[in-house]
């Protein structure tokens, strides 16, 4: 992963490369980020942060909305539980799915039906790229 377009920021965020067992402990994840910017940096560890991130943020009243971008969705996916869970909670939340997602179109086309039916905002892609069927 390259951090060219960091050159250009001002200051730079604080990098938290999860390792196996990296905790959070007991500190909220919005503390850290009020904190200073972070990047989540985990390309072979663990999700858990990033879902603990979500459902936080689905949870929490203070959040006003959430945007994600998602591509190969699976068959079970606890992103999506906490996304329609932040619809319902009132949050503004929009998903980007990419509708040809290497074999996994149909899951994706499922689950855009299920956020979109619990009040997700769902957008398909770029128009132009890979997003038609």
């Amino acid at each position: 992963m390259t951090f060219r377009w960091m050159l250009g920021l001002k200051t730079l965020p604080s990098i938290l490369g999860l390792r196996k067992g990296w905790p959070i402990g007991k500190r909220n994840i919005f503390s850290i980020i009020r904190e200073g910017d972070v990047l989540l940096y985990h390309p072979y560890d663990s999700f858990g942060v990033v879902m603990d991130f979500l459902n936080r943020a689905a949870d929490d009243p203070n959040v006003l909305s959430i945007k994600q971008t998602l591509y190969r969705i699976g068959k079970y996916s606890p992103v999506i539980g906490a996304l329609c869970r932040a619809a319902e909670n009132g949050k503004d939340v929009t998903a980007v799915v990419e509708l040809k997602a290497r074999f996994d179109e149909e899951c994706n086309i499922n689950w855009s039906r299920h956020m979109q039916r619990s009040g997700v905002n769902v957008v398909f892609g770029l128009v132009g790229w890979k997003n038609t069927l």
